[in-house]
């Protein structure tokens, strides 16, 4: 049986808390918008992402910076992916203080991705598309060496160092 797909609202406090990351998992934070054609073309792997790696500590987390009363429209491109990921809408119109709290130095344009550690150190941030591949591989870099030792390393290439 799968999840349900939920979308919850976003405070300044969670997306404070989601770049500083206290939770001991590895965080994949996407920012999107439902008028965003990029967004909605690399939702997908956002997904595929979520699904390979969500048994491990990790997470998805996607926040649409789209208004909140854009709600049902959000959701019904989160439900056409079966987006079983944690998904937050911004909670209020005040778009750049809510942008902001996750990080200062952002300009709100979207797609924009982050690859947090736990404790809060960005590993990777991409303002535009990823690069599945890439990311997949950070994952794995980043990912604690609980399965097969030495397997960190194994994925870190020369320009993740």
């Amino acid at each position: 049986e799968s999840k349900p797909v939920q979308l919850l609202p976003a405070s300044v406090g969670e997306l404070t808390s989601l770049r500083k990351n206290p939770t001991g998992k590895l965080v994949l934070v996407n920012f999107w918008a439902t008028w965003c054609g990029p967004c909605r073309q690399e939702m997908p792997d956002f997904q595929t992402i979520h699904r390979m790696y969500g048994h491990r500590a990790f997470e998805v987390v996607t926040v649409s910076i789209n208004y909140p009363d854009e709600k049902p429209g959000v959701l019904s491109v989160l439900n056409k992916l079966r987006a079983t990921s944690r998904n937050l809408l911004l909670g209020s119109s005040d778009i750049y203080s809510l942008l902001a709290a996750f990080d200062a130095n952002w300009n709100a344009a979207v797609p924009y991705t982050a690859l947090i550690r736990p404790g809060g150190e960005v590993v990777y941030q991409r303002q535009g598309t990823i690069n599945p591949l890439k990311i997949k591989r950070l994952i794995m870099a980043n990912l604690a060496d609980d399965d097969y030792v030495g397997h960190q390393a194994y994925w870190l290439t020369d320009s993740d160092k």
